[in-house]
């Protein structure tokens, strides 16, 4: 007898330890609502919210003269007097301070499994909810940064996986179910990448960490292509930066993607009229300024024949000025064509 006593007072003590040093409230109530025990710091939070101490066996439902908020406790009370265990959040304004408490309800059972009250830990919760606010405040606006990117953009795991893109890099490859692709499609291992010569530059990236930069011009009609609203043949250039762990190890890859298919077909565009261009300044400078320049020196030779007539010589020196102004248009055309090109 003198040891079991032993032993309830020292798991007595321990449960009072135990109760005591956490960061929760904890206190329990009978099926009549009764207070039965609390640690310290819930009994200190009902003094603080209150102005006033509770004791063994009064009724927690008249410890407030706020008929909501009897109200409210009471169907938290009777849930868990039904048997329901369950965890809400809830809020509360304590001296002007809006407080977030997170309840977790369990009822009590005696030895004959019936539930003869319950017991509630609450925790303040108000700074979690404050960084969880700040998380997605972040997230928000990092999936504005990333769909406002004029270029597109993709994220892979460590194994190749695709587990985001913004939706320039859905335009890019015509998407418009990205869930089909996320965490699905795999660029180390899909067929396609191998086909359209992705993959050497993405296992490179992967291999070395090193920063990887190429234009790739892709066929579309390849009978591997994963995206089906993609047809024919696009350029693009990408970027493929790793994502390091403290180790060094690689965590992930970012790929970013642009669209060049206009610029290539403009530069060839430009190109092709260069070389007219080129054609144009040669026939210019060669072919007809050569006959240009035989009548100026022909025209020069028959000026210093004696035998000449003034009426001749009138028209002679027509003849000569007109091949020398015909020879300033074709030389002007020229320095034109060529500061063109």
């Amino acid at each position: 007898m003198a040891n079991n006593i032993q032993e309830l007072i020292k798991a007595k003590s321990e449960l009072r330890l135990l109760i005591e040093n956490t960061n929760v409230d904890i206190w329990s109530v009978d099926k009549s609502y009764r207070y039965i025990k609390g640690n310290s710091k819930f009994e200190n939070y009902l003094y603080i919210a209150h102005n006033k101490t509770i004791v063994i066996n009064q009724n927690i439902l008249e410890f407030t003269e706020d008929n909501e908020d009897k109200l409210f406790w009471k169907k938290i009370y009777d849930r868990g007097l039904k048997g329901e265990v369950f965890t809400l959040e809830t809020e509360k304004n304590i001296n002007n301070d809006l407080i977030t408490f997170e309840i977790n309800v369990n009822p009590m059972y005696d030895v004959s499994n019936n539930v003869y009250g319950v017991t509630l830990l609450s925790k303040n919760i108000t700074q979690k909810k404050l960084f969880e606010k700040q998380r997605v405040d972040s997230q928000k606006f990092l999936d504005i940064v990333l769909n406002e990117m004029p270029i597109g953009f993709e994220l892979f795991n460590n194994e190749g996986f695709l587990i985001r893109m913004n939706e320039k890099q859905m335009k890019n490859l015509a998407i418009s179910k990205p869930e089909n692709y996320i965490n699905n499609y795999n660029i180390l291992t899909d067929s396609f990448s191998l086909a359209s010569g992705q993959y050497e530059y993405y296992k490179r990236a992967y291999s070395t960490g090193e920063v990887v930069n190429y234009e790739i011009v892709i066929d579309f009609d390849l009978p591997e292509n994963p995206f089906p609203n993609m047809k024919s043949v696009s350029t693009f250039e990408v970027n493929l930066f790793s994502i390091k762990g403290e180790n060094g190890s690689i965590k992930g890859l970012i790929a970013l993607t642009s669209d060049i298919s206009v610029r290539k077909r403009n530069e060839q565009i430009l190109l092709e009229q260069n070389k007219r261009f080129e054609e144009y300044s040669f026939t210019l400078s060669h072919v007809i300024r050569k006959p240009v320049a035989n009548l100026i020196s022909l025209t020069g030779l028959l000026n210093d024949h004696a035998d000449i007539n003034v009426e001749d010589q009138s028209t002679l020196n027509f003849i000569h000025d007109s091949v020398q102004e015909l020879d300033g248009i074709i030389r002007n055309l020229n320095s034109r064509l060529n500061s063109n090109l």
